[in-house]
């Protein structure tokens, strides 16, 4: 499925919102983001079980027991230890494909729209920000899903599950763990969320600025070659 499908769902999605609409380019590619969603829950739960029994094998080997005892733990080390790296790197392939694949319909449905406004519509726009959109702002959004949803997603299972075992163990430790996830997982996204906002709001404009001087300045080269 290509672009053609990806911007009519953008289209559909336009009353939606931004974030709408980027997630509307991923209807095509469902399979693929489950799939690394998946793979990174994986690979997220092969390291906490790495910890965990790696942990626990070492304490236990401390008290000098039968060798027998511990090779389940050795087993289980081992086999987490390699499952984290290939989940991973599996979970790296399978996601990265897909979000190239979405910024590429992206550009489509960008220059679609572009084809729509210009050359009227366009006129108060700077050449610079004109790129800079064109560009880094499509790129950017790939951060939304390979640095925040597909991450949250994965750490929110693997944190159910955690919670979940160990409260299955131990209530009480359960509810520390749970409490100790959440305020980690809310509260300090939520306040790196609001300053890197407001960074961003100073960011942009003078990201817009610098791209319009260097492109004038690239434009201009032949000039200030003859001069």
């Amino acid at each position: 499925v290509g672009g053609p499908a990806a911007a009519e769902a953008v289209v559909k999605a336009g009353r939606g919102g931004a974030l709408a609409r980027v997630r509307a380019m991923s209807g095509p590619r469902r399979g693929r983001l489950a799939l690394a969603l998946l793979l990174g829950s994986l690979a997220l739960g092969s390291a906490v079980g790495l910890m965990a029994t790696s942990g626990w094998l070492i304490s236990r080997a401390s008290q000098h027991p039968p060798v027998l005892y511990l090779m389940v733990a050795v087993t289980a080390t081992r086999t987490f230890g390699i499952g984290r790296a290939v989940f991973r790197y599996a979970e790296r392939l399978v996601s990265h494909d897909a979000v190239l694949r979405m910024l590429a319909d992206t550009r489509v449905a960008v220059y679609r729209r572009l084809e729509r406004l210009s050359p009227a519509g366009l006129r108060r726009v700077r050449r610079g920000d004109l790129l800079t959109r064109l560009v880094a702002d499509v790129d950017a959004l790939q951060d939304y899903w390979l640095r925040w949803l597909l991450p949250a997603g994965s750490a929110l299972a693997v944190s159910a599950a955690s919670v979940a075992f160990t409260a299955w163990l131990l209530p009480e430790a359960g509810a520390v763990l749970a409490a100790g996830l959440l305020a980690a997982g809310v509260g300090v996204p939520l306040v790196t969320g609001a300053v890197s906002r407001r960074a961003e709001h100073r960011l942009a404009p003078a990201r817009g600025a610098l791209a319009t001087r260097i492109t004038d300045l690239l434009t201009g080269t032949a000039e200030l070659t003859v001069a």
